[in-house]
């Protein structure tokens, strides 16, 4: 049976099905979701003292961006708890668990086209991680699946004008 709370990140049942059974082989681990934050979609946290670990995602994330997040913080779970804590948080183990994860949601056709697309180009046809890489999919995916009222300076025209969130004005003038 789906959880109502997942369908509402992840808005169909086989991407519900898929996070609750991932969910399910870690008894130990938590998935929060959060108000937005300014610097991050996600996060992956180990408390020693209480054993378990904790995943946080963004409530304004849209469904295959949540699951992409998801995934990418799901794999640091997964190498912290078969590879302990002296590994690389983006390295080799990790990339493995991820692209790992990455490949059974696209057998799934949990992603559209075009992120799939995104995805291979990135990373599964050359097997490499970086951080550029992964914006660049995020990109991909992300910008039409944050639900944001965000204008980016390149949406602006010359003489617009706009307030930041410290409310200072500024002009596009450039």
């Amino acid at each position: 049976m789906t959880n109502n709370i997942f369908l509402k990140y992840l808005e169909t049942s086989d991407k519900v099905s898929f996070l609750e059974t991932l969910l399910s082989k870690i008894p130990n681990l938590s998935l929060h979701i959060k108000l937005p934050r300014k610097t991050k979609y996600g996060t992956m946290t180990f408390s020693l003292y209480k054993n378990r670990y904790y995943i946080t995602i963004n409530n304004n994330l849209k469904a295959e961006f949540f699951l992409y997040v998801f995934l990418h913080e799901y794999a640091h779970v997964l190498a912290l708890l078969n590879y302990g804590k002296h590994i690389k948080p983006h390295g080799k183990i990790w990339q493995a668990f991820f692209f790992s994860l990455l490949n059974q949601a696209i057998d799934k056709n949990l992603f559209s086209e075009k992120t799939t697309e995104a995805i291979k180009t990135q990373f599964l046809n050359t097997n490499i991680y970086s951080m550029r890489r992964d914006i660049l999919v995020k990109n991909e995916i992300g910008n039409n699946n944050i639900s944001t009222n965000k204008i980016y300076l390149k949406d602006l025209n010359v003489g617009d004008v706009f307030i930041l969130d410290n409310h200072k004005k500024l002009e596009h003038d450039f």
